[in-house]
């Protein structure tokens, strides 16, 4: 039987960004007898405290190295990274005060989170996953060519699949030349996978109970930022061999509303 599709929204209550989003997504749903579910729980925002605040920043520094290495940049020396780490340790913890910033990680771990419950909601009911944060704006052909490259993908895919629908910063920022494996006219496929901002992507039935898998084994940790740790799972997964089809669809079918200034960050 071939996997329904899911349709999640992860929002944090903005009623302006809820009654765009919505409605296109109903739609969306009607056309591809999909079905929806809103991720809208919004625990009080706390501060981290300092240790864990600490303890993702030396991991995000890892990570960051990493992602050099995978996308074929140049690194430093491993003793200077993590001279650098150090130095920025003492210069951001001991010598500012980091209330703003730890609140800030916090919102990034409650986001992910709720990509992370849309994932184990997918895996829950056999479906293939599009995610949509709340600031991704449709135009009049979003939903028609949606559905179009699904349909395309999934005939043409052998492996677990990613796309990214919305994009966010310029591919060029991302330095993710070397990954490139095909242009297209509407897309780019990449010979391995990266996000970009995780306003709106497409996980098959496949990919998702990988995702949840690894972390529910403590191999994938949800401290970082969604688009970290998807790129963390591709970096490690590069590595054990798993095959994903990572298509970038160019140009964006869906606008990322905090990058065009429709929107604040929710950060912000």
């Amino acid at each position: 039987m071939n996997p329904t599709l899911l349709i999640a929204v992860i929002t944090n209550n903005d009623q302006k960004r809820i009654s765009h989003v919505v409605p296109n997504v109903k739609e969306l749903a009607a056309l591809s007898n999909g079905s929806i579910k809103i991720f809208e729980s919004q625990p009080n925002i706390e501060p981290v405290s300092i240790y864990n605040a600490i303890r993702r920043d030396i991991f995000l520094s890892i990570l960051e190295r990493q992602w050099r290495i995978y996308r074929h940049q140049a690194t430093k020396s491993m003793i200077k990274e993590i001279m650098n780490i150090f130095k920025n340790i003492i210069k951001k913890y001991v010598l500012k005060n980091t209330v703003s910033y730890r609140r800030k990680i916090s919102i990034e771990k409650i986001i992910t989170n709720k990509h992370f419950e849309a994932w184990k909601t997918a895996v829950d009911n056999m479906s293939d996953l599009i995610v949509f944060e709340d600031d991704a704006i449709f135009n009049a052909s979003s939903i028609p060519k949606i559905l179009e490259i699904i349909k395309q993908t999934k005939i043409e895919a052998l492996t677990p699949i990613y796309i990214d629908f919305a994009g966010g910063l310029p591919l060029d920022a991302l330095k993710i030349d070397l990954l490139i494996k095909n242009k297209m006219i509407d897309k780019i496929e990449f010979f391995y996978p990266a996000t970009n901002t995780c306003c709106c992507y497409y996980v098959d039935n496949k990919l998702a109970q990988e995702l949840v898998r690894q972390i529910n084994e403590k191999k994938l940790e949800k401290i970082f930022a969604i688009d970290w740790l998807l790129n963390k799972f591709f970096i490690a997964n590069r590595s054990n061999s798993l095959s994903i089809h990572c298509w970038h669809i160019q140009p964006n079918v869906i606008q990322h509303g905090s990058f065009f200034a429709n929107y604040n960050s929710w950060q912000s």
